[in-house]
């Protein structure tokens, strides 16, 4: 009976925490998510995280944002499959910059997930817009734009088939250019459909961390957009309350956040690389929601 105990205790203990997969930023790979998966994994409790090898450097912004979707939805369903007992009772999926955009969207488009918690680190998710995040941006196609006149190449049909940046660019001088051609955010935002919302609300809870200071993070412009803030044509900040995808409920944030599944994790000084490259960061902000 001692001994039946016992291994019950070490089968409790090893199934504390649910598995981790996660996607890493623009410009990297997977080793961006190395901290993670040490911190993650030093709790014990047969805590495993993985982190998906996919449209890593170059290809992370030469690889369009739906296409990136698509992939990464393939991927965590592959995994799944080939680690069914692992993956029984769920997952979480933590992803950073470029990639906590794409895991959203990602949950949006299956309806078979099973994540238990989506933690975005310093994602994009209402796009990005603004002259120091052009200025990080190293791609042929857009070396003659400035930050003012980039829409009139991102909202090509060329820059929405091949660049990621294009599918994040976000001009609200030009809203009327964004909702026509851009072939990604809006479809994921404003105009998501029911079956997206549906898929997005049966997540247990979301959370969508980001530092704040100068609009430019380091990675991402504006900073609000990590928690679904974005600038209006004069520049004014518009928080996630005022935004339309939110009082509208276009893909079920409104639902998450009246029934307290939504957490808006805002810290000040934190940089963009804070996210995965700093121990205190990471364990005072993401460790505590990944149970």
């Amino acid at each position: 009976m001692f001994r039946f105990a016992c291994l019950a205790a070490v089968a409790t203990a090893a199934a504390a925490y649910k598995p981790v997969i996660m996607m890493h930023g623009v410009g990297s790979d997977r080793h961006e998510m190395d901290t993670l998966v040490r911190l993650i994994e030093a709790r014990g409790g047969g805590a495993v995280a993985t982190t998906l090898p996919l449209y890593e450097n170059d290809a992370s912004f030469l690889t369009p944002l739906p296409k990136q979707v698509d992939g990464v939805a393939a991927a965590i369903r592959a995994l799944v499959a080939a680690n069914a007992s692992r993956y029984a009772d769920g997952y979480h999926l933590v992803c950073k910059s470029q990639g906590g955009l794409i895991c959203r969207c990602a949950v949006e488009a299956m309806a078979d997930h099973a994540v238990d918690t989506l933690v975005s680190l310093a994602g994009p998710q209402m796009g990005v817009y603004g002259a120091a995040f052009f200025a990080s941006i190293k791609v042929p196609l857009l070396e003659n734009a400035t930050a003012a006149t980039v829409w009139r190449v991102a909202y090509t049909r060329l820059a929405q088939a091949t660049i990621s940046d294009a599918n994040m660019w976000h001009d609200p001088s030009h809203l009327d250019s964004y909702y026509e051609h851009d072939k990604f955010l809006p479809g994921f935002t404003d105009r998501a459909t029911p079956a997206m919302k549906a898929n997005f609300v049966r997540l247990a809870k979301a959370v969508f961390c980001v530092g704040s200071g100068s609009p430019y993070d380091g990675g991402i412009e504006p900073y609000q957009s990590g928690v679904f803030g974005f600038v209006d044509a004069a520049g004014a900040v518009v928080d996630m309350p005022q935004q339309g995808v939110y009082a509208n409920d276009t893909f079920g944030l409104k639902t998450l956040d009246d029934s307290g599944r939504l957490n808006l994790t805002v810290v000040p000084g934190v940089r963009h690389g804070d996210w995965t490259g700093n121990d205190d960061v990471i364990t005072r902000y993401v460790l505590p929601h990944l149970s």
